[in-house]
């Protein structure tokens, strides 16, 4: 699929996972891109997003009433967890060539690869072409051939805007996601865990 391509070619700009386990990275895309695609996900996007785009619209386009339908078709597919921005074949090119020990995750590497992802989700560039490659793709035939033209303007507003606002707000959940659905270690509680080992082995 195009789109998936598109963001895979976005990802090999920054990529800087390397501190991280294959499978630690794995953990973290996969919980990444379920938190952000799942339901509570989208509408925490659209609590932060609905006031920005629907003031960018005119009235008549009835915002407040259709953006939750259609941002709800566009996160499964931002957010997708084989092919979305979270996904492991975009976040874990390094680690994943990276095969050492087993360890535990600490929280500022897992926060770290997310907040990676969230920078590029606030550059213009990478917005035009992420609305390029949902445009390309058949996204908008869900709609029905007399809603293209409507969907394609929809892509245009939504996106970049949706973009450059969840950047700056999903680091709440992105953390969460750290600390309850990956299980990672604050980097002092890790190094006592390391001490104490040393001193009973």
């Amino acid at each position: 699929m195009r789109f998936s391509k598109v963001l895979l070619a976005l990802a090999l700009v920054g990529a800087a996972t390397a501190e991280l386990l294959c499978s630690d990275c794995e953990l973290i895309a996969e919980t990444s891109s379920m938190a952000l695609s799942g339901e509570e996900g989208i509408q925490f996007e659209l609590d932060v997003i609905t006031k920005h785009v629907c003031n960018a619209v005119p009235e008549e386009m009835g915002c407040e009433e259709n953006l939750p339908g259609f941002w709800g078709a566009i996160a499964p597919n931002l957010f997708n967890p084989d092919s979305g921005f979270f996904a492991a074949e975009h976040l874990c090119m390094d680690s994943c060539g990276n095969q050492t020990v087993v360890r535990e995750v600490i929280c500022h590497e897992c926060e770290h690869v997310q907040n990676m992802e969230l920078q590029k989700m606030s550059d213009p560039d990478i917005q035009m072409k992420v609305v390029e490659a949902f445009i390309g793709s058949e996204f908008c035939n869900q709609f029905g051939e007399d809603m293209m033209e409507q969907c394609q303007t929809g892509l245009e507003i939504v996106i970049p805007i949706a973009m450059d606002h969840l950047s700056g707000q999903l680091h709440h959940i992105l953390h969460e996601v750290c600390v309850q659905g990956v299980g990672c270690v604050n980097n002092y509680n890790n190094n006592l865990l390391q001490r104490m080992y040393s001193i009973f082995n």
